[in-house]
């Protein structure tokens, strides 16, 4: 497959915009062309276009971003929600089980095999970021509360 210039040049100026940090992103296609998620496993995923979004965990937003970017040709809004620099891995899965909680009612389930994604659809990028940041308000105060406890403890 050839790629383009254009492309390898929007490709150097994605990059330098999104850090290289754990962290929790937003994606979402663009336009109403549909998409498989994984190009790897075409025969068990389904297909996505500007209708859906993804709010998931990074362990480098910029990687992450790099592989979407790729994947859909560059037709692809990542947008770095939460930068977590000095947040434990096991604490970034903690909010990322809190996410998937709140956002339960918006995932899709895979037609393939019957599984709820992380692929959403009917939240826009705008409600999913203030659900990630409210929820993450939520996850700070439980660590602080969690804090608490176990300096009490001593």
């Amino acid at each position: 497959m050839t790629i383009s210039s254009d492309v390898r040049e929007r490709a150097k100026i994605f990059a330098k915009t999104i850090p290289n940090e754990p962290g929790i992103y937003i994606a979402q296609p663009i336009g109403s062309r549909m998409r498989v998620i994984d190009k790897s496993r075409t025969h068990i995923m389904p297909s996505v276009n500007n209708s859906h979004i993804k709010v998931g965990k990074a362990k480098s937003l910029s990687s992450r971003s790099k592989n979407y970017f790729w994947d859909n040709d560059g037709d692809i809004i990542f947008k770095p929600v939460i930068v977590s620099k000095n947040m434990s891995s096991a604490q970034l899965s903690g909010l990322e089980k809190m996410l998937k909680s709140a956002f339960f009612d918006f995932r899709i389930i895979n037609p393939k095999t019957n599984r709820r994604l992380e692929w959403m659809t009917n939240i826009s990028c705008e409600e999913a970021e203030l659900i990630i940041k409210d929820t993450y308000k939520k996850f700070l105060q439980i660590i602080e509360n969690e804090t608490n406890l176990n300096s009490n403890q001593k």
